[in-house]
């Protein structure tokens, strides 16, 4: 008998690859305006999502300000960041003065775009047969509804933080959970990719937690989401979806 009654999923990264589903929304949107996809075209997206995003510290979820105003500044990067790519890119239709509408365009492309992690579905599937099974994230509500839209029947709770009022890794995140499971921290078993969000968080409710590094695709974005890279490594590292049955 598991001595886990419910396991709590993170989503980016752990059940959908975030970068994978960036890229094919930022292919889709230049194909509507033909205009041809091209690794430099996605290598300059990436690099002005990166630089924007620490420009707003959106990394930094253990700062108390940034806990306090991450989905005002989410929402305000979301946009931004179409500005100043359009500004560089200056192609056809794509330009900075159709930023707003073309960041309308590109989130309606993205929250459409259901590429999974390696076996994420099958162990979904499988674990919420003899688990209760959650999705926890930090994130815009109607984003991640329509992302997790394939797998929403395997999950009982989707945890999104803007509904929330407070993101990962803030006790009042994962005490929220707790209670709204009616279960303790040690019967609830996390999973995730960023150690400083997720990890930390669980462990900080007495929650036990699983890391998972996909060394076959590990995400290019995990080193910029972190908010530090010092940290002491306390719980098992996983790197396939298919571990997880050895710990449940």
């Amino acid at each position: 008998m598991s001595k886990y009654k419910c396991l709590i999923f993170d989503v980016d990264n752990t059940i959908l690859q975030y970068d994978a589903s960036a890229a094919k929304a930022l292919e889709d949107l230049l194909l509507n305006h033909n205009v041809e996809y091209t690794p430099k075209i996605e290598e300059l997206f990436r690099t002005v999502c990166y630089d924007l995003w620490k420009s707003y510290n959106m990394n930094l979820l253990d700062d108390p300000v940034m806990q306090e105003k991450y989905h005002e500044v989410y929402k305000i990067y979301g946009y931004k960041r179409f500005e100043v790519f359009l500004d560089k890119l200056n192609i056809g239709s794509l330009r900075k003065e159709h930023a707003s509408d073309i960041a309308d365009e590109y989130n309606e492309i993205f929250n459409n775009t259901h590429i999974f992690e390696n076996h994420a579905i099958d162990v979904l599937k499988h674990c919420s047969k003899t688990h209760i099974v959650a999705a926890a994230t930090n994130g815009i509500k109607e984003i991640q509804q329509s992302r997790l839209s394939p797998v929403k029947e395997y999950l009982s709770h989707l945890f999104i933080s803007e509904e929330m009022g407070c993101v990962k890794p803030m006790k009042q995140f994962y005490n929220h959970m707790l209670e709204t499971l009616n279960l303790s921290g040690n019967q609830c078993l996390f999973i995730g990719d960023l150690y400083t969000t997720d990890i930390l968080g669980a462990i900080n409710v007495q929650m036990d937690a699983l890391w998972y590094i996909n060394k076959e695709r590990q995400s290019e974005t995990a080193e910029w989401l972190e908010s530090s890279n010092q940290y002491e490594i306390t719980v098992p590292v996983i790197h396939s979806l298919l571990e997880i049955y050895r710990y449940i």
